[in-house]
């Protein structure tokens, strides 16, 4: 059984996490989902934080073949499988896209960047209604990403091209970046010579910050 987080008070109440776990993980040999750092999987950092941040509704999108794995790591989190995870990333939002209502915002968070911290996604919810929300630490763009309900047409046009991060580009005037203070937000994980320094985050988080 999965480490089971203890969930903060809803900050929105119309919005859902889209956890992005279903790529094939080929550049790292291994199911990013899966890697266990500071006493956790990644998938458990990422819902743990969500969850403490307030968000009540979480959705993790995984292939079949990771699906008896994943929902014993999920948690609180609904776990759905995308019957086309080849044909990509943005398949596997929409699967999540889905299954929330059509009104909800949604926060984006790919598997394989697990470090943010709950004050992080807290700041995201905070940020101002109507705008894509979108975390900042030194300058740099991170994730996880907040697109409110009036984007989701967008997010899911067949003839969309490039993704949410096409999405995100296509009108800057309706994008807030919030800076945090939170290196969390900017690290991924792709291949195996990335993961130490996530890793060493994670652990010093573990380290630092037990779970309420």
């Amino acid at each position: 059984m999965g480490y089971r987080p203890t969930c903060g008070e809803a900050v929105r109440v119309n919005v859902g996490a889209i956890v992005l776990a279903a790529g094939a993980s080929r550049r790292m040999g291994q199911p990013k989902a899966l890697i266990r750092a500071g006493g956790r999987s990644f998938l458990e950092w990422v819902v743990d934080s969500l969850c403490r941040a307030g968000v009540a509704r979480i959705v993790v999108v995984t292939r079949v073949e990771l699906l008896a794995e994943v929902t014993a790591l999920a948690g609180p989190g609904r776990v759905l499988v995308n019957p086309r995870p080849e044909e990509g990333m943005l398949s596997t939002l929409r699967v999540g896209l889905n299954d929330l209502p059509p009104d909800a915002d949604v926060l984006l968070a790919p598997v394989d960047q697990p470090a943010f911290q709950p004050a992080s996604v807290r700041r995201l919810l905070e940020g101002p209604p109507g705008k894509i929300v979108v975390p900042s630490h030194a300058g740099r763009r991170g994730h996880p990403a907040l697109y409110p309900a009036s984007v989701r047409a967008e997010l899911l046009d067949p003839a969309l091209e490039g993704g949410a991060r096409a999405v995100l580009r296509r009108d800057p005037a309706r994008v807030v970046h919030v800076e945090v203070d939170d290196p969390g937000v900017l690290l991924d994980a792709n291949r195996p010579e990335e993961l130490p320094a996530l890793v060493a985050l994670l652990e010093r988080r573990a380290g630092q910050d037990s779970p309420r």
